[in-house]
C-alpha cells in the first residue's frame, strides 16, 4: 500500500478535495453510487458533507474520509443505524486511481472494529451491487456472510439496483479478530 492510512470525520473544508476526487472518478462511480450524478459542483459536495455529519449513526449518516497520508482517497460512512436492532450499514467509495490497494478493506476493518468496540451494535451490514465484483470482495475478505438480496429503486424511474446484502455479527467479528491473518486474503 505505501503511506499511512487513516479515517477522519469529513469536514466542510474537505469539500474541494472530495469534489476533485469525485470528478476524477465520476464515469466509474456513477455506475454504482446513486448520489454521484447530483454532485455537480464543489457546492453540491459541501452540501452533501454538511447533511451527513450526524453525531451518531443511530441519528443519521456519519461520514469519514479515507486518507492516504494527506491525500483524500475516498469516503466511508455509517448509515441506516437502527437502535432497536442495534445495527448499522457501511457504505464506501474510493477514487479510481486508489483501487486495488486494499484501502477500502482496511478502512472497513478499522471502522467495524471501532463500531463494535465503542457501541452496543450487534450487526453491521454492507450492501453491494450484484454487478460490482470488486465491491463484493470487500465484505467477503472481511468474513461477512451473504445474508440476502434486495432491489432498490433508482431515481427518476430508471430501473433498480440489484443489491447483495452482507452481514457481520458482533460475536463473529470477535472470533475473526483472533485470526487476523485472514484479513485481506482472497
Amino acid at each position: 500500500m505505501g503511506g499511512t492510512l487513516r479515517l477522519s470525520r469529513m469536514k466542510n473544508e474537505h469539500a474541494s478535495q472530495a469534489f476533485e476526487l469525485l470528478e476524477s472518478s465520476r464515469g466509474y462511480l456513477e455506475k454504482w453510487i446513486p448520489w454521484v450524478k447530483n454532485a455537480r459542483s464543489e457546492g453540491d459536495m459541501l452540501e452533501f458533507i454538511r447533511e451527513n455529519q450526524a453525531p451518531h449513526w443511530y441519528q443519521g449518516r456519519v461520514l469519514f474520509g479515507i486518507w492516504l497520508d494527506s491525500e483524500l482517497a475516498g469516503m466511508i460512512d455509517l448509515h441506516n443505524g437502527d437502535a432497536n436492532w442495534r445495527s448499522v450499514d457501511i457504505g464506501y467509495w474510493i477514487g479510481e486511481r486508489f483501487q486495488g490497494m486494499g484501502l477500502v478493506t482496511k478502512s472497513c476493518d478499522m471502522l467495524i472494529g471501532r463500531v463494535f468496540e465503542v457501541s452496543d451494535a450487534q450487526h453491521v451490514f454492507i450492501r453491494c451491487d450484484r454487478n460490482n465484483a470488486p465491491s463484493q470482495r470487500i465484505p467477503e475478505r472481511l468474513g461477512f456472510a451473504l445474508v440476502g438480496q434486495e432491489k432498490e429503486e433508482k431515481e427518476e424511474g430508471d430501473g433498480h439496483w440489484d443489491l447483495l446484502v452482507y452481514g457481520m455479527r458482533r460475536h463473529r467479528w470477535s472470533m475473526r479478530i483472533s485470526e487476523p491473518d485472514k484479513v485481506g486474503r482472497k
